[in-house]
């Protein structure tokens, strides 16, 4: 199941950000993102487990992203362990609140059996911006793995800022997520 974001103005922004920012290369947001997580564990998550024939456990409950919604997949396996156990972040826009999801990392409660896999194109990101990102990548894995939990970073040779790119990592995070 996908959930579409607003793509009038800013509204993607503000709806898959779950901090508020204040001076970003994007602008300001409030972070209704938080939100949006919020209806999605209380309201969206119960009636598709009503609804049809789930396993609705947390080992079973995964999230996926691309872009902003790779943020909030980040963000929802993080501060909301006790739902989700694993996570495919594609393309995430996490260096726009890093400091924000270092913290939930460090202190919220991670299960051992938490999975993160990250993810971005060769080809969206100039050199410089490509090995900041997998900086970045590598010092979230490294809290995760002190934390008990398993990260995997996949660079997609070739693959750029788009659903076509994302969707040839599909069998990669899928085999990676459900092992």
């Amino acid at each position: 199941m996908g959930i579409e974001c607003d793509h009038r103005g800013r509204r993607r922004l503000q709806e898959y950000t779950p901090y508020p920012l204040t001076n970003t290369f994007f602008g300001q947001a409030d972070g209704d993102g938080a939100l949006l997580m919020e209806w999605i564990i209380s309201e969206l998550k119960p009636h598709i487990d009503r609804s049809y024939r789930t396993w609705a456990q947390r080992g079973a409950t995964g999230i996926a992203g691309s872009s902003m919604g790779g943020l909030m997949a980040m963000y929802a396996v993080l501060r909301h362990n006790d739902v989700f156990s694993k996570a495919a972040c594609l393309s995430p826009s996490v260096s726009i609140c890093s400091d924000w999801l270092s913290n939930e990392l460090f202190y919220n409660d991670i299960h051992e059996d938490t999975r993160i896999y990250w993810s971005f194109g060769s080809r969206e990101l100039s050199a410089r911006n490509r090995i900041q990102a997998e900086r970045m990548l590598q010092d979230f894995w490294g809290m995760l793995d002190m934390r008990g939990g398993t990260g995997k970073i996949y660079i997609n040779e070739g693959g750029k800022h788009n659903e076509a790119s994302w969707a040839r990592e599909n069998p990669v995070y899928f085999d990676f997520l459900w092992r």
